[in-house]
């Protein structure tokens, strides 16, 4: 079985095109870590507009699941924002973790590798993780609940995402008891 990768996905603050990502202690081009071709249709790296429209709070923490049920994997995917670019948009930091259909999301990954800003940022993620108390973190916990005990849903996220293109099939705003299985 293949082991769970993590890979952090940087800022992408100069909007060069291939956004720069840390996979194994090692700054990368995010298409060299991973072939992005294969994501999954329903994941967002980063934190879709309107969901920063409907949650513009500076705390937000996406999160996303995705089951590939045919090439035995998933991907979690956490979000939080990250500054502006050089045009003044919000970029984001990501961590994006690849699992195995048994691999849970590993909740206090590495952050070597990280530059000194997005270090302090992702630690101050990871320490939120573990607070209970925080709303975000509450969503997120609820979330990986259903994930773990539902076996007939494939895309997950912790809020709902307006005008997505792929919408998640379960948000907690979505929940209903139909879902467990």
């Amino acid at each position: 079985m293949k082991k769970p990768e993590t890979i952090w996905v940087l800022p992408h603050r100069d909007q060069s095109g291939d956004e720069d990502v840390v996979k194994d202690g090692q700054v990368m081009k995010f298409t060299a870590a991973l072939p992005v071709a294969e994501l999954p249709k329903e994941l967002v790296v980063g934190i879709p507009k309107s969901v920063l429209r409907q949650h513009p709070e500076d705390d937000l923490i996406f999160a996303q699941y995705v089951r590939q049920r045919k090439k035995g994997q998933a991907f979690f995917a956490l979000s939080v924002t990250c500054g502006k670019d050089k045009g003044g948009r919000t970029v984001y930091l990501s961590l994006l973790e690849v699992l195995g259909p048994e691999d849970t999301p590993q909740l206090q990954p590495p952050t070597e590798g990280l530059p000194n800003r997005e270090r302090n940022k992702a630690q101050k993620l990871l320490s939120r993780l573990g607070n209970p108390k925080d709303k975000w973190v509450r969503r997120i916990n609820e979330m990986l609940d259903v994930v773990a005990t539902s076996t007939r849903i494939n895309s997950f996220s912790s809020v709902s995402i307006p005008d997505a293109a792929f919408p998640p099939q379960w948000t907690p705003e979505k929940k209903k008891l139909r879902w467990r299985s």
